[in-house]
């Protein structure tokens, strides 16, 4: 790989040469008749014209190709550029990013993404604001479970004992408050007490069943919603950046090149399995 470096910069050089060698050509063909006028010619006044216009033609001609050259390179620079970025999406099997929860686009796709869930939907997050702010969503769900027998639904919240959950909430309503705005701390139970009571309500039992709300174990440093083989995840922002601002990033399992789906996986796994308490 090393040599093949070497050998595309020692053609780089070797047409920024010609170019340059040629623009001097036809500097000197050009002005050849100026310094050395018929009257008073370098040899001869015809041989004179004659190497004036071929030191034009061959200069004309090499500053021409090394302008090519450098146009058909920046080119394929751009070309492989290109291809390599779709080479990674592909790779890691990005499908979509939204600017944040509250935008339309994310509703209609996460409604529309869980009506062909088929095996599971797991969610894993802090608060979960985009289910306490979008019926629709939760909406989607409940139906989704009704109309498929074998789908399990699990939404994992941070626990509000958690020392990190804690910090958070504290590090948000400092920062509220510098802003001069309220602040409501207790949402971690509110959130989960509204998603507990409109997402279960008159299900029946054995829908319930396979419904499991809990909290985790650990604090959670994104926001992960993971529908079949598709992932949807958030980052969280500063103390001043709401979950709700967070932009989504949507990849899906693309065998086995990828990295986001692996590990957006083996964190739903850690979350689900540090449940500590269930409703």
């Amino acid at each position: 790989m090393a040599g093949i470096d070497g050998n595309q910069k020692a053609i780089k050089w070797i047409v920024r040469g010609a170019g340059f060698v040629g623009a001097l050509t036809l500097v000197f063909g050009s002005v050849m008749p100026v310094i050395w006028p018929s009257t008073a010619p370098l040899t001869t006044a015809s041989f004179d014209a004659a190497l004036a216009e071929f030191l034009k033609q061959l200069g004309g001609a090499l500053f021409i190709s090394a302008i090519v050259a450098n146009l058909f390179d920046r080119i394929r620079a751009i070309r492989d550029g290109k291809s390599a970025l779709v080479g990674l999406i592909e790779r890691e099997g990005i499908e979509n990013v939204f600017p944040n929860s509250r935008d339309s686009s994310f509703t209609q796709f996460l409604v529309e993404l869980i009506a062909s869930a088929g095996r599971e939907i797991r969610m894993v997050g802090l608060g979960h604001s985009y289910l306490y702010s979008n019926n629709a969503v939760i909406e989607a769900l409940r139906n989704r479970l009704t109309a498929e027998a074998h789908l399990q639904l699990t939404v994992v919240f941070g626990s509000p004992g958690n020392a990190g959950l804690t910090a958070r909430v504290n590090e948000e309503a400092v920062a509220a408050q510098g802003e001069g705005l309220e602040y409501d701390a207790d949402w971690p139970t509110r959130f989960r007490q509204h998603v507990n009571s409109h997402l279960l309500h008159d299900l029946q039992p054995k829908v319930r069943n396979r419904v499991k709300i809990g909290s985790t174990g650990f604090c959670p440093m994104m926001m992960v919603i993971n529908v079949d083989d598709t992932y949807l995840f958030a980052p969280y922002g500063a103390p001043k950046q709401r979950g709700g601002q967070s932009p989504w990033i949507c990849c899906k399992r693309q065998g086995r090149n990828g990295h986001y789906v692996p590990f957006l996986s083996e964190f739903c796994d850690e979350a689900v399995d540090a449940i500590q308490e269930t409703t």
